[in-house]
C-alpha cells in the first residue's frame, strides 16, 4: 500500500464517520423532538454533546490532516477548485461546530427542570441545533460531492448539480422540521413515529 493510498483510506474513512454521525444526529433529532418527551430529548442532547468531543472533533482532524497529506502526495496543489472547496466547506463546518453547536449542546444538557418549565426551552434549544446541524450537513453534502465529482471552474452542469444537492439537503431539514411543534406533556411514544 502506497502513502497516498493510505492517506486516502483514512481521509474517506473520517469523511464517512463525520457525514454518517450527522446523517444520524439529524434524524434522530427530528424523531426525539417530535416525541416530546423532555427525559428523552435531555438525554438525546447529552449524547449529541458527548459525540462533539468525541466523534466530530477527531474526525474533523483527520479529515484535514489526511486531506492536506493527500494534496501533498498526490501533487494536486491548491487554487484546485474542489481542493479550494474542500477547505472552506471544512472551515466552516469546523466555524459552526465550535461556534455554535459545541455551546448549545453544552448549554442544553445544563437545562434546569427539564420535566418542568425548562421543558420548552430545551425543546427549542435541540430543535434549533438540529437545523443547525443539518445545515451543516448541507455544506458536508457539497463537500463530498466536491471530493466525487471534482469539478473545475469550467464545468457549469457538475457545479448546478452539487447546488441542487445542497439544496435537496435544505430541503429535507425544512420538511422534516416543519411539522415539528412544541414539547407538549401529553405527547407518547407514538408521537415519535
Amino acid at each position: 500500500m502506497s502513502a497516498y493510498q493510505l492517506f486516502l483510506f483514512v481521509h474517506v474513512a473520517a469523511a464517512i464517520a463525520w457525514v454518517g454521525a450527522a446523517c444520524l444526529q439529524v434524524a434522530l433529532g427530528v424523531r426525539v423532538v417530535r416525541a416530546g418527551d423532555p427525559s428523552r430529548t435531555l438525554a438525546f442532547a447529552r449524547d449529541a454533546a458527548w459525540t462533539g468531543l468525541r466523534l466530530y472533533l477527531p474526525a474533523n482532524l483527520l479529515v484535514l490532516v489526511s486531506g492536506l497529506l493527500l494534496v501533498h502526495e498526490g501533487g494536486f496543489g491548491y487554487g484546485t477548485l474542489w481542493i479550494d472547496v474542500g477547505l472552506v466547506g471544512w472551515a466552516l463546518s469546523v466555524a459552526t461546530g465550535a461556534a455554535v453547536l459545541g455551546p448549545g449542546w453544552g448549554a442544553a444538557v445544563q437545562t434546569d427542570d427539564p420535566e418542568g418549565a425548562g421543558a420548552a426551552r430545551l425543546t427549542h434549544a435541540v430543535r434549533r441545533l438540529v437545523l443547525v446541524t443539518n445545515v451543516d450537513l448541507a455544506v458536508l453534502t457539497g463537500v463530498v460531492f466536491a471530493m466525487a465529482v471534482r469539478p473545475t471552474a469550467d464545468q457549469g452542469a457538475e457545479l448546478v448539480a452539487g447546488a441542487v444537492a445542497v439544496v435537496a439537503v435544505l430541503g429535507l431539514a425544512a420538511r422534516l422540521l416543519g411539522g415539528v411543534k412544541a414539547a407538549t406533556p401529553a405527547a407518547g411514544p407514538s408521537a415519535a413515529r
